[in-house]
């Protein structure tokens, strides 16, 4: 559910939708320049060349922050999306669990299990690269990975904020989409109503998340308008869908999402909005009429 607090296989008949957004980790979706602007303002972290630090190293021969690193503020943050993977589980968690007090509103750790599992595609992540000695320590640090193996600096990539999705084939019923089958890992699963319909053309937002103190610079915003355009360019899909509070309803109103009124969902806390907003694919300007 939406809050105002604020290398998985994928099967071949939704790759042959996804087009350019099949991605994999080592090929980040960057944002534009505008929208990594207007981030880079708001957040910063230290982001110097380790090549030009002086370290040390203790009794343990673990590598320690010389003077000058010591010293360095922080120069701009430069975040990036990209689709989520099973890889980032245990950040997703987290990042959950601190973003909505109520747990009832939370996803599970089965749940995000599920939604990687079954449509990672359709989830995407705002991480930032931060190196050993930076001055920021996100709650996602812990369970973050190496950009690269082996890079010289030991530079990671942090989860800031997070969308999970599925799929559904029924606009009206949206609500049985935030369930998901028991026997979702079994090979021997039955079809379900609930959860991620393959064949659907409705993306329904289940989570939209943000680290709380990262909140109030941006990155909600910046994580919304680059899923939502990375979805009109796949065009997989006719409508995003989300259900939320009503105190989040006027923030979904400026990227073009219409309140629908109350749900009948009753999951989790109650209370809550559909919203929908259709999907318009771009055009190329020099594609052949």
């Amino acid at each position: 559910m939406a809050s105002s607090r604020e290398g998985n296989e994928l099967p071949l008949s939704m790759l042959s939708r996804l087009g350019g957004l099949s991605r994999s980790e080592k090929q980040p979706i960057t944002l534009s320049d505008s929208l990594r602007a207007a981030l880079a303002k708001k957040i910063q972290y230290s982001n110097k060349p380790a090549s030009s630090f002086n370290r040390i190293l203790d009794g343990d021969g673990r590598a320690q922050p010389s003077k000058e690193e010591e010293n360095y503020k922080t120069n701009d943050l430069h975040p990036y999306t990209r689709p989520l993977t099973l890889a980032d589980a245990e950040s997703c968690v987290i990042l959950e669990n601190a973003a909505y007090p109520d747990p009832q509103d939370r996803a599970s750790r089965e749940k995000v299990l599920y939604q990687l599992s079954k449509c990672g595609e359709l989830c995407m992540g705002l991480f930032c690269t931060l190196l050993p000695f930076s001055d920021m320590k996100p709650e996602t640090l812990a369970t973050s990975k190496l950009v690269e193996t082996n890079r010289p600096n030991g530079a990671v990539s942090v989860l800031l904020g997070h969308i999970t999705a599925v799929m559904t084939d029924n606009l009206t019923t949206i609500e049985n989409s935030f369930d998901f089958p028991g026997d979702w890992a079994s090979k021997s699963s039955e079809p379900s109503i609930f959860g991620h319909r393959e064949a659907g053309r409705t993306i329904v937002l289940q989570s939209v998340a943000v680290l709380p103190e990262f909140r109030g610079r941006g990155i909600g915003k910046i994580l919304v308008t680059a899923y939502k355009q990375q979805m009109n360019s796949a065009g997989i899909a006719d409508d995003l869908a989300v259900l939320c509070h009503e105190n989040t309803v006027a923030w979904f109103e400026k990227f073009g999402f219409i309140n629908q009124g109350l749900s009948n969902s009753q999951h989790g806390s109650g209370g809550w909005y559909k919203m929908t907003v259709p999907l318009a694919p771009e055009v190329d300007p020099t594609s052949e009429y």
